[in-house]
């Protein structure tokens, strides 16, 4: 009679401890690739290195999928916040039936609030085909905040049935109406483009900045129009500004000038100006260099460094802030107006009026895509590279700049040579 290793007495201790070690580094190397995507000087491309051994981990554990299953259950149920999160990401990328919200509510004993944030990253991640079905259930859920988090996930992997997200668009919750064209949106579905401008037609201000994105991602001609009416009322909401530079032009130079003049909404639309990249902009930021809160001074400074593209004579290293990891410098904009307006006397002439800026140079589709490229580019400064490539070009970019890196690249090659869609995260 043939025996084999799992026929030894300890075969069963061995295994549970093989797996809880691979469940140890998937913890470990699900943390690394979020230092490496979000953290303060880090390079968005060295995720890759740890992206690669996460997924032998994880083939590993299938290999043993029962007992990798019991590890993680007991690491969901009683884990600390890293150890349930390599769990919650172990279940949805081996049995996402086992990663319903409800069975972590039940399994956890926690609040929604909690656990919902770690449901979102893991399913966000996790490659299985059977993760797409698993968030179209949730998008049923009687909690809005579920519903909202579901259609997220699934515009975000590009995996959502546009019927069933077209009926949340008559969600009662304005946020998961938001979420909803959102998802629409970035799955390219423009059938949904006149129900989304209804919708921000309609819609309150708290309610309209998610709705007029997916809007101009889908290629309204509407958007922009209610983008400027909201930012001329009284109480324009705060993420308004910022998407009406991206989209706008020279005309929307004075609503900018009126916003930033207003203390409650100084620092959204100094960052606007910078975005609007109009030479014209550039006295009205140098005035707030002088401004008593330390915050405009600095959103001033930043808007005019995006603008200018000013040599490294107008950088300062500054220490981390308090949420920052101790002891890590970084490099910001120098807040000193005399050194700006030296500059702007020197180099200002070479900033034509007529044309947005960035950088130092012609605001260009190029220009996007090497932002977005670029290694040194922050999570924050790639989103919105990919927003600015898709509302100015036209075209539906497929990616997110918190994606598997491969698949990054291959969405960004495909878009430079006109390729077609890249396909949803599968196992």
């Amino acid at each position: 009679m043939t025996k084999t290793l799992l026929d030894h007495p300890g075969a069963e201790t061995f295994l549970r401890e093989f797996q809880e070690e691979h469940l140890s580094e998937v913890e470990f190397l699900l943390q690394q690739r979020r230092r490496l995507l979000h953290g303060p000087g880090a390079h968005w491309t060295d995720a890759e290195e740890p992206e690669t051994r996460l997924a032998r981990h994880l083939a590993a554990m299938r290999a043993s999928t029962e007992v990798a299953l019991g590890c993680a259950r007991e690491a969901v149920a009683s884990g600390d916040d890293g150890q349930f999160l390599a769990g919650l990401h172990v279940l949805a990328s081996l049995a996402p039936h086992e990663a319903s919200i409800d069975m972590l509510l039940l399994s956890r004993e926690a609040a929604l609030e909690e656990v919902l944030p770690a449901w979102t990253e893991a399913l966000a991640l996790a490659l299985h085909s059977e993760v797409a079905e698993c968030c179209t259930r949730a998008l049923a859920d009687g909690r809005p905040q579920v519903r909202a988090a579901a259609a997220t996930l699934l515009g975000h992997r590009r995996e959502g049935d546009p019927p069933r997200l077209m009926l949340l668009l008559e969600d009662e919750d304005g946020s998961v109406r938001g979420a909803a064209a959102l998802a629409l949106a970035r799955l390219g579905h423009r059938p949904a483009l006149p129900s989304i401008e209804t919708l921000l037609a309609h819609s309150p201000p708290e309610q309209a900045e998610p709705l007029a994105r997916a809007a101009l991602l889908l290629g309204s001609r509407r958007a922009l129009t209610f983008c400027r009416q909201f930012c001329n009322s009284s109480h324009p909401p705060p993420a308004l500004p910022r998407l009406l530079a991206l989209a706008g032009n020279a005309q929307d130079l004075p609503v900018l000038h009126r916003l930033s003049a207003r203390p409650s909404f100084a620092e959204a639309s100094l960052e606007a100006l910078g975005l609007l990249g109009l030479s014209a902009a550039v006295p009205e930021l140098m005035s707030h260099l002088e401004a008593e809160d330390p915050r405009h001074r600095q959103s001033a400074a930043s808007a005019l460094g995006l603008l200018s593209g000013a040599g490294p004579g107008l950088k300062v290293r500054v220490v981390a802030m308090e949420d920052e990891e101790e002891g890590h410098e970084r490099e910001q904009w120098s807040t000193d107006p005399r050194a700006w307006r030296q500059w702007w006397e020197v180099h200002g002439h070479r900033l034509d009026g007529g044309q947005r800026w960035r950088h130092g140079r012609r605001f260009t589709l190029e220009g996007c895509l090497e932002e977005l490229k670029d290694p040194h580019s922050p999570l924050t400064v790639r989103s919105r590279a990919a927003l600015e490539l898709v509302i100015h070009s036209g075209r539906l970019l497929d990616f997110e700049p918190d994606w598997p890196v491969l698949r990054q690249r291959e969405s960004l090659t495909r878009w430079h040579t006109g390729g077609g869609r890249a396909g949803p995260l599968t196992a």
